[in-house]
């Protein structure tokens, strides 16, 4: 009888050890007092870095986390997601507990732009921001 380490699934299939991309976005968000900002009606500048994304490998995982100098008040409260085709490509997102954390899943299974929002609170004004999901299945 031969043993292994790997579990298998019900149809027999070998285990992989593949793990699934990881694309982490950092998120900055800053209050702007003169009123030059990019969203919430100027009051604050959000910049995503990278500023777009490009997901290449089916099932991948897309993080996008707060990062200083973002005042501690700031949180995820969630995200929306239109697909441009019709076809439903991203998971439910799931927040830390923190809050500083929002966390998906792409399928990728259809070249499209995704439109994505990210919605943020301070604990007093929502605000969002459009980072670009474009999924190219065939790269």
């Amino acid at each position: 009888m031969s043993h292994t380490n790997h579990p298998t699934n019900h149809c027999n299939l070998p285990y992989t050890d593949i793990p699934p991309a990881l694309i982490n976005v950092l998120v900055i968000v800053v209050p702007c007092d003169d009123g030059s900002g990019n969203m919430g009606d100027g009051l604050y500048n959000v910049t995503t870095l990278p500023h777009a994304i490009t997901v290449t490998r089916r099932n991948t995982i897309v993080n996008y986390q707060l990062i200083a100098p973002t005042p501690d008040a700031f949180v995820f409260l969630g995200m929306e997601k239109k697909p441009s085709g019709g076809v439903w490509q991203l998971s439910k997102p799931s927040i830390s507990l923190d809050g500083k954390m929002l966390t998906f899943s792409d399928q990728n299974s259809d070249r499209e732009d995704i439109a994505v929002t990210l919605l943020f609170s301070d604990g007093m004004a929502h605000i969002s921001h459009d980072p670009q999901v474009q999924n190219t299945p065939d790269q």
